[in-house]
């Protein structure tokens, strides 16, 4: 599922007066969706590059996730209007407002990952997770053994589960599972003013272009 971001030309007066130029304004759509998805294209990239908190956070390898969602932007267009499909299903979607991420497919828990080996990976892609609630407030998380280690140093990723005769049982948390996740809108995720001007500029562009075809030689 996609989000759709209309592109269309305001001008009506400017577009009757070109007259036979734009009979058929198809062409002019065309352009303008061409170049609103080049634009994001070569944008995205360099804000994707900026918002990579989470995985540096945790000292986690880079999933690339925000520029594959950059990178599937598409436009379409018809005679009527050109339109930017923008993935739903990824961090673009906060571009539009703030948003409640809730599980799917008969799923209870969303799985929060706040470890390095977690984040970018399912939870049943690992092995040798166990269920376990932590804290006064039992929260819900999915741990691993480290069977053997110092209890000093594991920070705020471990947990005392029990202590043996000479040696802790450690559990290692990988998740937090939640039941929801409020995501706070981050309207940045997409220049809305500089798309703006680009799909401008090409306009002006395409009805110089236009014109000049349209003059006698």
């Amino acid at each position: 599922m996609s989000m759709q971001i209309k592109v269309s030309v305001s001008n009506d007066v400017l577009l009757d007066e070109l007259g036979n130029v734009l009979s058929d304004r198809r062409g002019l759509y065309a352009r303008l969706a061409g170049d609103a998805e080049a634009f994001m294209r070569r944008v995205g990239p360099g804000i994707a590059a900026q918002n990579h908190r989470t995985a540096d956070t945790l000292g986690a390898r880079r999933t690339g996730h925000l520029e594959n969602a950059y990178a599937a932007i598409e436009g379409d267009s018809d005679n009527d209007e050109a339109r930017l499909w923008v993935p739903r299903a990824s961090r673009l979607r906060a571009a539009f407002g703030a948003y409640r991420l809730t599980p799917v497919n008969g799923s209870r828990y969303l799985t929060l990952p706040v470890h390095p080996d977690a984040y970018g990976r399912r939870a049943r892609e690992l092995r040798d997770l166990f269920f376990m609630r932590v804290g006064p407030a039992g929260v819900p998380v999915l741990a691993r053994r480290a069977e053997g280690r110092q209890q000093e140093g594991l920070k705020r990723r471990t947990y005392q589960r029990r202590k043996t005769r000479a040696r802790y049982t450690i559990a290692e948390i990988l998740y937090v599972l939640a039941t929801s996740v409020d995501i706070p809108a981050q309207p940045g995720l997409i220049p809305f003013d500089e798309l703006t001007e680009a799909i401008g500029i090409s306009a002006e562009a395409y009805l110089d272009e236009a014109v000049e075809r349209s003059r006698p030689t």
